[in-house]
């Protein structure tokens, strides 16, 4: 474990927006709005791989979460206001939305975190699939409401202290061993708790 314990290690997702940005200009490279062109790239590009590296349960669970929550500022109808987002783009978003939520290893799925301008987003987008015909976006939106896989939260990032993870260090960190004098060869009973350090305190030896 590092100086400062959990706090210091390097985030679980360090990395995941520049990959994510990455796949998102492949994707616009093969100018195609159909789930079955962005399989296809998904499987080229190997994109599960990103799980990979994370064995204890925090991590991934962690992982997962902001892997899900990252996917939903492509889904917004506006970069920045005055310049709108390309249709490419935004059904990127659903797709990966779909496909990282269905690909969830068995007893660490979560739940996508969405605030109410998300959601908004979401349901206008919606509407918007149907009115274009865009039939195999459409159902991915339905397979997702269908199964509840929306979680409504008042804000995207978590502020709850008790969420904090330590990703299994310890909640208390072990005294280090004193030494009184390295010199002494009962030294090292003396902060010792076995039961030879235990009768020695006892007696009286090191009072």
């Amino acid at each position: 474990m590092p100086k400062g314990g959990a706090t210091s290690l390097i985030p679980v997702y360090a990395g995941l927006r520049e990959d994510l940005d990455m796949f998102l200009k492949a994707f616009l490279d093969i100018r195609s709005q159909r789930f079955s062109d962005y399989k296809r790239l998904f499987q080229q590009r190997e994109m599960m791989l990103l799980h990979n590296g994370r064995s204890d349960s925090a991590e991934i669970i962690e992982f997962n979460e902001h892997l899900l929550v990252s996917c939903l500022p492509y889904m917004e109808e506006k970069i920045c206001p005055g310049t709108p987002r390309c249709l490419e783009e935004r059904l990127l978003d659903l797709y990966s939305l779909y496909t990282f939520f269905y690909t969830q290893a068995a007893g660490h799925v979560v739940k996508i975190r969405i605030d109410p301008d998300s959601s908004r987003n979401f349901r206008q987008f919606t509407k918007l699939l149907l009115e274009l015909k865009i039939y195999d976006a459409y159902m991915a939106c339905l397979k997702l409401c269908e199964d509840k896989a929306f979680k409504y939260v008042a804000f995207l990032q978590v502020f709850d202290p008790s969420q904090f993870k330590r990703f299994g260090a310890a909640s208390v960190p072990k005294p280090p061993i004193v030494l009184a004098n390295v010199n002494d060869p009962f030294a090292r009973f003396i902060h010792s708790t076995s039961k030879v350090g235990v009768k020695l305190q006892v007696s009286g030896l090191f009072s």
